[in-house]
């Protein structure tokens, strides 16, 4: 068994290897990772709609007041 320093230096080890870049198609993408930040062209919709985006809370400041918040449904 590893002790603990040594487990640790398998790791970083692993982590500091470089690793090759490739295109491959979307089929066959699933569990890789992407070697750089990918963007959308456009906006989806493409005109503002918050009423749908959905909304958050935080638990404090609805706590204070009994209060009931409605859900218009989901997706």
């Amino acid at each position: 068994m590893k002790t603990k320093a040594e487990a640790l230096a398998v790791v970083l080890a692993a982590a500091a290897e470089e690793v090759a870049i490739e295109s491959v198609p979307l089929a066959v993408a699933y569990g890789r990772r992407l070697a750089e930040d990918a963007a959308a062209e456009t906006d989806l919709p493409p005109f503002e709609k918050s009423s749908m985006d959905g909304y958050a809370v935080f638990a404090e400041d609805v706590a204070a007041a009994p209060i009931r918040l409605r859900v218009d449904g989901a997706v």
